[in-house]
């Protein structure tokens, strides 16, 4: 996948009930598309300025459809220690893994 979306939940310690609010908003969108295996969404721990933040990156297909205000264009994201969050869990393995 060339492009891709990532959202800053900001602060990890209190980004807990955003995560599972955009779990749920982005399962629905993949449900409601067929799950299809090109929509899949991760989440990482990233060191900011003074805490770590909450980082999602979800594939540009994903953002196609949920249409999240606050996503920003990216790259593909570095590194392996990723979190599933939501969508084609297997496509996402390619990245987790």
């Amino acid at each position: 996948m060339k492009s891709w979306f990532k959202v800053d939940l900001g602060d990890a310690m209190l980004a807990n009930i955003d995560l599972v609010a955009l779990k749920n908003q982005l399962t629905a969108c993949y449900q409601a598309k067929s799950c299809p295996e090109e929509m899949f969404a991760v989440y990482r721990h990233e060191s900011g300025e003074l805490h770590c933040r909450l980082m999602v990156y979800l594939t540009s297909s994903f953002q196609a459809v949920a249409a999240l205000e606050n996503a920003q264009a990216c790259g593909l994201p570095e590194g392996s220690d990723f979190g599933f969050l939501a969508g084609d869990e297997l496509g996402a393995r390619t990245l987790v893994s």
